[in-house]
């Protein structure tokens, strides 16, 4: 067989060798990035756990549940409480739960997503001069008002959930079809 120019024999034991060498090391490499993945899914799980019951315990942001009513609390907390605890559930060995997996990052992107509404709503509910176009940030806010790093912090997180772990889970899904 000829490769590039080069004579190559494939029943030659080195060149069997270094395949294996080459597929070992891929394999373990694809093996940390899977285990590091995991990890970072654990403790977003365990956050959306500890989150959701606080949020029903000691209440959501009292400007949410005034403006939008006490169906915020049970709302947000539950959907941060059951995201967490599918997501748990279909991450807790390395041999994953494919559809509770999907079905906990799912849970997890609405929730961050809907808690970014909610704060977003809430901000303009106050109406002060700093949410319009231009206008300079007020030094004083009222104390219960959220401030606005919360939304991007929340969007970040959404972001992560939909456009790294949920599309890790299914290019991983669709590898071991293959």
């Amino acid at each position: 067989m000829d490769i590039g120019g080069i004579s190559v024999n494939a029943t030659d034991p080195m060149i069997y060798e270094e395949l294996k060498r080459l597929t070992d090391e891929l394999h373990a490499a694809w093996k940390q990035e899977r285990t590091t993945r995991l990890s970072l899914l654990r403790l977003h799980a365990l956050m959306g756990i500890l989150v959701g019951t606080l949020i029903i315990t000691t209440g959501a942001a009292s400007k949410a549940e005034a403006d939008f009513g006490l169906w915020v609390r049970p709302m947000l907390g539950g959907l941060a409480l059951a995201s967490g605890a599918v997501l748990l559930l279909g991450i807790r060995r390395l041999d994953t739960n494919y559809r509770l997996e999907c079905l906990g990052l799912i849970l997890m992107g609405l929730w961050d997503t809907l808690m970014a509404v909610v704060i977003t709503g809430v901000m303009f509910t106050y109406r002060g001069p700093w949410v319009l176009p231009g206008a300079h940030l007020v030094p004083s806010m009222p104390d219960a008002q959220p401030r606005p790093y919360a939304v991007v912090v929340y969007l970040a997180l959404a972001l992560m959930v939909w456009g790294v772990h949920l599309r890790a889970v299914l290019a991983d899904r669709r590898r071991r079809r293959v």
